[in-house]
């Protein structure tokens, strides 16, 4: 005669456990296969970069997308940007403009708009940044190099491995905006992508 199992003998599901808060980038850095920095920007640059894309905002647009047969809006507005730096695509502007195209739930949005200067001149102390870390790191086989033979170099003679060309801004008013903890499918990036995330504070 069958009987259901009993629940206290089905296969046991693993512990859970609290949030792990990590709020130093040494703790960031032991859990994580992530790098925490303070502070990257000079603070002038800082001030005018954040108020320049404050003012920018007001042109962008909240992402909508379909979830168990209803249509629902981020409660936050967004813009993609792309890069145009000749030193970053001189001899791959085609494969550049293709990367850019913006894919969001499966459908291309509409095209991304230039990198301003005050992005500009963030994006090249972003990028000596992450390239420092990397070089201070195992580089997996499936993973971009983006060490081209004649590729420029930084200030302290090693190779430039990894370039931003493009950019996603998310602008959140206030704490009514917000959105929980998540995980976002980015598979059309490619295996082992770097991604940097600059956070430049909010207006009291």
């Amino acid at each position: 005669m069958l009987r259901q199992p009993n629940s206290s003998k089905s296969a046991s599901r693993p512990p859970r456990f609290p949030p792990l808060t990590l709020a130093t980038p040494s703790l960031v850095k032991q859990h994580t296969p992530c790098t925490l920095h303070h502070s990257i920007l000079p603070p002038e640059l800082a001030c005018r970069l954040f108020y320049t894309m404050l003012d920018a905002s007001k042109g962008w647009q909240k992402n909508r997308w379909w979830l168990f047969d209803r249509v629902v809006e981020s409660p936050h507005t967004t813009s993609f940007y792309v890069r145009h730096d000749s030193s970053a695509i001189s001899d791959n502007e085609s494969d550049m403009r293709e990367a850019a195209l913006y894919w969001y739930n499966g459908r291309q949005t509409v095209p991304p708009l230039t990198f301003l200067p005050e992005m500009e001149a963030a994006c090249e102390i972003v990028e000596r940044v992450v390239n420092a870390e990397i070089h201070k790191r195992q580089r997996f086989p499936l993973e971009w190099g983006g060490d081209r033979p004649g590729s420029d170099s930084g200030e302290d003679g090693e190779k430039i491995i990894w370039r931003a060309n493009v950019a996603a801004a998310n602008r959140y008013a206030g704490a009514k905006e917000s959105v929980g903890f998540h995980s976002d499918q980015l598979t059309y990036l490619g295996p082992y992508p770097t991604i940097a995330s600059l956070s430049l504070g909010m207006l009291l």
